[in-house]
């Protein structure tokens, strides 16, 4: 959808306004016009797998470097995304 390269070892790749702006887009007129000019689609769908944090912290002996791995802020971000633009 984006195509840009994965930054910062992966950790980047959904936090995007080609993403978001189509999550979060209304069918009102201005926001189609924004769309439109921006060269982007509107998303209807959302679907997302998270990292299992809790699992992962829930381990004995985990390292704040596993656990900082399995931050999932991408992920929350488009559901949270999703869910204000529910219809």
């Amino acid at each position: 959808l984006t195509r840009p390269p994965n930054i910062s070892g992966g950790r980047v790749k959904t936090l995007h306004p080609a993403v978001h702006g189509g999550i979060l887009s209304t069918k009102s007129e201005s926001d189609i016009a924004d769309m439109k000019n921006s060269g982007y689609d509107f998303v209807s769908d959302v679907d997302c797998n998270l990292y299992p944090f809790v699992a992962t912290v829930s381990k004995p002996h985990v390292t704040v470097a596993d656990a900082v791995e399995n931050f999932d802020i991408g992920g929350v971000t488009l559901l949270s995304d999703a869910e204000i633009n529910h219809d």
